[in-house]
């Protein structure tokens, strides 16, 4: 979780690094997953990738991701 928080305070960090350091942790993945398929992405197809989910404008839009995967599943 701390690599996470480090990497998305950093300037040159991008959402491939991001998704590198979630898919490397199952909670953390999982987490990920469960948020961006909720009824409130209302995507028409199940998100299985990390780094496709990681992508999502919508995520960006809300909370920040330190805060959704550090919220309880």
């Amino acid at each position: 979780y701390q690599k996470l928080v480090e990497c998305l305070k950093s300037p040159n960090a991008d959402m491939d690094d991001v998704a590198q350091i979630i898919a490397r942790d199952p909670s953390m993945s999982a987490r990920l997953l469960k948020v961006v398929n909720s009824a409130y992405f209302g995507l028409a197809k199940p998100v299985a990738d990390v780094a496709r989910a990681g992508t999502l404008d919508e995520l960006a839009k809300g909370r920040p991701m330190d805060k959704i995967l550090r919220t309880p599943a």
